[in-house]
């Protein structure tokens, strides 16, 4: 099983300042087994994942993540030159791997809103 905590800081982005948000994943392995990991973080068409607003998804590997071990990203959210204020959905998607990454031996998708004002 695999534990995931998520975070914002701040907690919400405010358009006016055109500054990024700094999303946090850890990942806490908490069975008894070491686990192979696949993390992908998905952003809504309005949001990007570098500055020149073309990166809306990334994917990172973990080849072992022991029992009890946690591992955290940091990953930098920026508006795009289209981005409205409201709630825009962010989708995370977390593959268990057995033995090697092309068999998915569990999945886990958790669904997020970053607020977005003015």
């Amino acid at each position: 099983m695999i534990g995931i905590n998520t975070t914002f800081h701040p907690f919400r982005m405010k358009l006016s300042r055109r500054e990024p948000v700094q999303f946090t994943v850890e990942l806490i392995n908490k069975g008894s087994e070491t686990k192979k990991i696949t993390m992908d973080v998905i952003l809504s068409r309005e949001l990007s994942l570098d500055k020149g607003g073309l990166l809306y998804n990334t994917s990172k590997r973990i080849d072992s993540l022991e029992p009890g071990q946690k591992q955290e990203f940091y990953f930098d959210i920026h508006p795009k030159h289209i981005t409205r204020s409201g709630d825009h959905g962010i989708l995370l998607k977390i593959l268990e791997h057995y033995q090697e990454y092309k068999y998915v031996e569990k999945e886990y998708k958790k669904r997020l809103e970053l607020q977005i004002e003015d």
